[in-house]
């Protein structure tokens, strides 16, 4: 859902929570793949403000929003910001970056407080060996995310 300054955000706004069966990716596994990823999961709280990743640093997790909000957004040399995305609950981050980078392309920030599970790069690579469509649910999310960062171009 777009806001008024055209960001996306959740309809379900930062106070409600999402469990994980019904996340974006996480909903494609089944009850035993949930019961063994979320043994690997780690949970990571956050406050209003506080700075999740940065661009450049080491992408080692696939993020989920468990509560709150969560912009990316890019930093020019000039020190120009330009927010790329806000997410809310349910949503994915970082999952290319896990995938086939080393670093993040992009920033992380909380716009609420809140919560995210982050799963290992070694756990995601390895689920996706074993369960090659959960690829396919990743490529929708990127590709949806493309669409309608085309959207808000026009």
């Amino acid at each position: 859902m777009m806001d008024r300054t055209g960001d996306r955000s959740s309809e379900a706004g930062s106070e409600s929570e999402i469990a994980i069966e019904k996340a974006e990716l996480f909903r494609a596994l089944t009850a035993e793949q949930l019961t063994r990823i979320r043994g690997q999961l780690r949970e990571r709280r956050f406050a209003r403000q506080r700075r999740l990743f940065f661009e450049g640093e080491p992408a080692e997790s696939l993020w989920l929003l468990r509560r709150g909000q969560v912009r990316l957004y890019k930093a020019s040399a000039s020190g120009r910001v330009t927010t790329l995305e806000t997410l809310g609950p349910g949503q994915i981050f970082g999952a290319i970056s896990a995938l086939d980078q080393e670093t993040y392309p992009a920033s992380a920030e909380a716009v609420t407080g809140g919560a995210a599970w982050c799963l290992p790069r070694s756990t995601l690579l390895r689920l996706l060996a074993e369960q090659p469509h959960l690829g396919i649910e990743i490529l929708r999310v990127v590709s949806s995310r493309l669409h309608e960062a085309h959207e808000r171009l026009r």
